[in-house]
């Protein structure tokens, strides 16, 4: 009928029509022309140079820090992070740089709100985390056993950050 037509139209990927039972809704969920995933939108590789991919193609921000932000958060494995200490080391002793902070802070807000991985960070007065269920991780897939240490880091984690150099030694 009419529905049917107006679904076509749409573009449905299915059509139920009744009595709907839960053999023809998992049918129909298992023949869907884009699948749904249990895949994170937001990979995220810490061995080697650090890179963030969102759907495979390398995530941009506005700020060259922005991303740094972000690799800092994903290091301390969804702890969260003061205002203060993350200044600390992503500016060292770089004084006055609170509002260059709250630019970078608002550029990954933003740009993780734009692409709907608003989820990643969790964000408190003055506390910053990554949510890590929220991210696909080369790291975090060693630490929890997906993948083994031995065939995924070749003595390489985040290569572009000094600060970095300390989990690349107790990887070691």
């Amino acid at each position: 009928g009419n529905y049917r037509d107006k679904a076509f139209e749409l573009h449905a990927s299915g059509y139920l029509m009744k009595p709907i039972t839960p053999e023809k809704v998992k049918r129909e969920l298992e023949n869907l022309r884009r699948p749904i995933s249990e895949r994170k939108r937001l990979k995220v590789q810490t061995f080697g140079n650090f890179e963030v991919y969102l759907d495979g193609k390398p995530l941009a921000f506005k700020y060259r820090r922005t991303k740094e932000l972000l690799a800092y958060l994903v290091d301390r494995v969804g702890a969260l992070c003061s205002v203060g200490e993350i200044i600390g080391v992503l500016f060292e002793d770089e004084g006055g740089r609170e509002d260059y902070f709250q630019k970078i802070r608002r550029d990954l807000l933003t740009t993780l709100d734009e692409v709907g991985c608003e989820n990643v960070i969790v964000h408190k007065r003055g506390m910053l985390g990554v949510v890590i269920t929220e991210i696909q991780c080369d790291y975090y897939d060693c630490l929890n056993g997906k993948k083994d240490f031995a065939t995924s880091y070749f003595g390489e984690y985040m290569s572009q950050y000094s600060w970095a150099e300390e989990t690349c030694a107790n990887l070691q």
